[in-house]
């Protein structure tokens, strides 16, 4: 079983995974995510599209770089010189917009999410990560996303996309539904 894993691995920790770890890592270097150094946040990421069998080397980047355009000085013409095209597609179309508000931002970044189906499931990993952290750290991030559950899956559900992002969507709805019984 061992040297399955040990090969499962290295399938998935390619050269540009590793490489997109290393950038990560130096990017968000001072950064936290609630009490915790902000790779934690990215590994979390990282593992809900495994556990969802997400596991293409473009969604995996996707989901270790998908805040670095907003939080860090990383632009997308790094990202696509040395990720190509697709994944800086993906990380751009998941960084927040600007807006007057977050609903406004929030908007503006779905429509750019819905477009691709990869962008779909890597932003699905992230949400499904931040309700199950929220869950053990902060009711009031977690009352937010409750409140804008809505306006989320309107924003970036794609019906054609379905065939690929299935299993993230149900993987989000079993999340939601299991929280709205907590009491808040």
């Amino acid at each position: 079983m061992q040297s399955q894993d040990t090969e499962f691995i290295s399938e998935i920790m390619t050269p540009l995974v590793i490489d997109a770890w290393t950038l990560a890592k130096k990017s968000h270097l001072n950064q936290t995510y609630g009490d915790y150094p902000y790779i934690n946040h990215l590994e979390s990421v990282m593992d809900v599209s495994l556990s969802l069998g997400y596991v293409e080397e473009e969604i995996l980047i996707g989901c270790v770089l998908h805040d670095i355009i907003e939080d860090t000085s990383v632009t997308y013409n790094e990202i696509n010189d040395r990720y190509g095209k697709n994944i800086a597609e993906i990380v751009y179309s998941v960084t927040d917009e600007i807006g007057r508000t977050r609903k406004e931002s929030k908007y503006k970044t779905y429509s750019k999410i819905r477009k691709n189906k990869k962008s779909i499931v890597v932003k699905l990993c992230d949400r499904i990560s931040n309700i199950e952290k929220s869950i053990l750290y902060d009711s009031k991030k977690l009352k937010m996303y409750l409140e804008e559950d809505a306006s989320f899956k309107k924003g970036i559900y794609n019906e054609s996309t379905l065939d690929y992002t299935k299993s993230a969507w149900e993987k989000y709805d079993e999340l939601i539904k299991s929280v709205k019984n907590i009491k808040l």
